[in-house]
């Protein structure tokens, strides 16, 4: 498995943000059993070297017509047939899981064409979609946000924003699961075959012991209507193994609650947690479909800078 992982890192060097996670929390993610789906890694092998890797991910509940994931060849083991014979690897499993579609990422400097994207038309695949993955300095940042403060103080009425940390509340769960199993619905999803999750409080709470025992610490700011539903989420997530970088998840504003500055005020709520609870943190990184103007245009404000494209892939097995 060490020698999966310096593989991985070593083909993702040349990215502008290597996206690999903690030793420590790969290795947790494989042997940890997810409520969601299994994670599964391959290895390309030439003799008793790693020359290839990949790893997807196979759900279980939400998009069973799925597998998704990576694939990466070290520049060194490149144009010797490494990558097609990993990706058809990944391919027949996902014909023997029963899986109709898969889907990867090739990531880019510039959103245009390159080896990645011509490696993947070769194979048969089309683009499904374009996403920015996008970076901000955390705690220089932080410091220019007490204007968003009174934008939001000004405009959010009734409603109420609550940070919830590692579990959501008894008293919310119902209505968070309600609302995060619209996510994928309201998202811009190009040509991606995704279809609405289905979360409830069981599964949340399985999910919640998942991420504690894999070393994964999870921040949710919750927007509260007058009735006291949740409405609106936003959440961020930090490895312990590596506290010094943490990923944007999902961020939503149920329609009907929208025009508030709850989507902003949602992001300042996780930010300025993320922070309490984790000072040595200096980066945070998101994902969002290019066609998301609404969210670009918040991250834009915080101060997110677009650190590369990705050009999502997807092909009919």
């Amino acid at each position: 498995m060490r020698d999966w992982w310096t593989a991985t890192k070593a083909a993702r060097a040349e990215r502008a943000l290597d996206p690999t996670l903690p030793f420590e929390t790969e290795l947790a993610d494989l042997r940890v059993p997810s409520p969601n789906g299994d994670s599964v890694a391959l290895g390309a092998f030439s003799g008793r070297d790693i020359v290839g890797t990949a790893k997807v991910w196979l759900p279980r509940v939400d998009n069973t017509h799925m597998l998704w994931g990576g694939l990466q060849v070290p520049p060194e083991h490149r144009r010797q047939g490494v990558g097609s014979a990993v990706l058809s690897a990944v391919e027949q499993l996902g014909r023997d899981e029963g899986r109709r579609t898969f889907m990867f990422d090739v990531p880019t400097r510039t959103g245009e064409e390159n080896d990645g994207t011509r490696f993947a038309a070769s194979h048969g695949y089309t683009v499904a979609n374009l996403e920015q993955t996008k970076g901000i300095e955390l705690p220089e940042w932080a410091q220019q946000w007490g204007p968003f403060d009174e934008e939001v103080a000004a405009r959010i009425g009734d409603y109420r924003i609550e940070v919830a940390h590692g579990r959501i509340p008894e008293e919310y769960a119902d209505s968070y699961c309600a609302a995060v199993s619209r996510f994928i619905g309201l998202i811009p999803l190009g040509d991606l075959e995704l279809e609405e999750l289905d979360w409830t409080a069981d599964r949340l709470r399985r999910e919640e012991a998942r991420r504690a025992e894999v070393g994964a610490d999870q921040l949710d700011a919750l927007a509260i209507a007058p009735d006291g539903s949740v409405v609106g989420v936003s959440n961020l997530e930090v490895f312990v193994a590596d506290p010094s970088r943490a990923h944007v998840g999902i961020t939503m504003v149920l329609p009907g609650h929208r025009g508030h500055a709850l989507g902003l005020g949602l992001k300042l709520a996780t930010h300025r947690a993320l922070l309490a609870a984790h000072p040595t943190c200096r980066v945070v990184v998101t994902g969002n479909a290019n066609a998301n103007e609404h969210m670009n245009a918040i991250n834009d404000r915080l101060g997110y800078r677009v650190l590369e494209q990705s050009i999502e892939m997807q092909k009919k097995l």
